[in-house]
Formats: C-alpha cells, sequence, structure tokens
C-alpha cells in the first residue's frame, strides 16, 4: 500500500480501496472488484493511499535493457 499522499487518510472501515489504469484487461478486473462489497474504487486517480492498483505491464518496464531472473 502507498502512503505517499498525506492529505488522504485511508480509514480502517473495513474496505479496500483500489485504482485502475486502463489497458491490459482494465475493463474485466474493473468488473470482478466491483461485485466485491468491501472494495470500492478510488475516484480521484492522483491518489497513492490504496490496496490494489492495476496497471499495464509495459507501463514500468524498461524494454531497452535485457532483465534475467537468476
Amino acid at each position: 500500500m502507498s502512503k505517499d499522499n498525506g492529505s488522504y487518510n485511508l480509514e480502517n472501515d473495513g474496505t479496500y480501496k483500489y485504482t485502475i489504469i486502463k489497458g491490459n484487461n482494465s475493463g474485466l478486473i474493473r468488473r470482478v472488484l466491483q461485485t466485491r462489497e468491501n472494495w470500492s474504487e478510488l475516484v480521484e486517480k492522483h491518489l497513492k493511499l490504496f490496496n490494489f492498483k492495476w496497471a499495464p505491464v509495459s507501463r514500468c518496464c524498461n524494454f531497452d535493457q535485457l532483465c534475467v531472473n537468476g
């Protein structure tokens, strides 16, 4: 969970917050999470306090460098 944004307090009310970045099956993930009573989507996308974030894989990857797991 990100705690970078000090202007927003994540309340311990039993609900989880999520944010979804468009792409990579984001519509499917949104529909599934909307069926969960204890999950709610963040309306303000700039907030960094959330329990789950869905984003396209290529958004944070540098494909110019070779990554080897070893």
